[in-house]
């Protein structure tokens, strides 16, 4: 008679858990955002997994699904994804977060946003891994105290890449 060795339980290897957000920030101009203007929410997507992930990066306005972005990450490492939207039409304060979603181990190792280095400081959100930032919109023309703040912190003038970091 065989004698019981006792359960094991076997995981999976690739855990969706793994595949966070490191940083956020969006594209602006110097002069602030435009309202109905493009934007873009430029996202570091973390891969802790020995295998690739695939997911969907998903734009929050407002805790309301806003524009989402599929991506693609190699086994224990970081991509930047791009997500590309236009600025809500009208002017006011919006608070836009970034969470991943639908994550997968995937089988590809590269991304479908562009490479860079990792910008802004690196750190983990809550359970979802996600980050926000209000981000006030202004009319042509009106540059408020958050638009003219930023670019003084960028080195004001017509730079009009910076790309502000959410934290």
């Amino acid at each position: 008679m065989p004698q019981s060795c006792g359960t094991v339980q076997v995981r999976s290897a690739f855990d969706p858990n793994n595949v966070t957000i490191s940083s956020c920030s969006y594209s602006a101009p110097a002069g602030g955002v435009v309202a109905g203007s493009n934007g873009e929410m430029v996202v570091m997507v973390r891969n802790t997994n020995s295998a690739a992930a695939t997911g969907t990066l998903a734009v929050l306005k407002d805790g309301q699904d806003y524009a989402t972005q599929g991506f693609s990450v190699p086994a224990s490492n970081s991509e930047q994804v791009r997500a590309a939207f236009t600025w809500p039409a009208d002017a006011g304060d919006y608070n836009f977060s970034v969470e991943v979603r639908n994550v997968s181990q995937g089988a590809s190792s590269y991304s479908l946003g562009l490479l860079s280095s990792l910008f802004g400081r690196s750190s983990t959100g809550g359970s979802d891994g996600g980050r926000s930032r209000e981000a006030r919109i202004e009319r042509r023309g009106e540059a408020g105290p958050a638009a003219r703040s930023r670019g003084a912190r960028r080195g004001g003038g017509r730079n009009r890449s910076a790309v502000p970091d959410i934290y």
